[in-house]
């Protein structure tokens, strides 16, 4: 259903929690064909059916190869829209390391948290 959730582990009682949040990593021209084909729809009824905090994680850039007929554009009022009527969080990054230090500051986040 999704790319990332994150487990919280007692070390002494080995109990684990899955915390609240969610996320669905896509790069920028997968988002542009999921739109085209209709899966992004489904996977956003989805995330929202989890009832978990939904984080959109959109990575990189829109190639000249990506779907037809779909513009930058139209990919920020999608993204603009899965924020505002969804209430997901939509981050977007640069990069796969981008990504991946979005994703370590989040945890950084949960782990002060506790």
């Amino acid at each position: 259903m999704a790319d990332f959730i994150w487990i919280l582990k007692n070390n002494i009682t080995n109990e684990e929690h899955v915390l609240e949040y969610i996320v669905e990593r896509k790069k920028m021209d997968d988002l542009a064909s999921s739109i085209f084909d209709g899966r992004y729809d489904e996977q956003r009824y989805r995330l929202k059916e989890s009832h978990m905090k939904a984080i959109y994680l959109v990575e990189g850039f829109l190639s000249s190869n990506a779907a037809p007929n779909i513009s930058q554009k139209s990919l920020d009022v999608a993204m603009m829209n899965t924020a505002l009527v969804y209430n997901f969080i939509v981050a977007r990054t640069d990069s796969p390391s981008e990504s991946a230090r979005y994703l370590a500051r989040a945890t950084n986040e949960f782990i002060g948290r506790k």
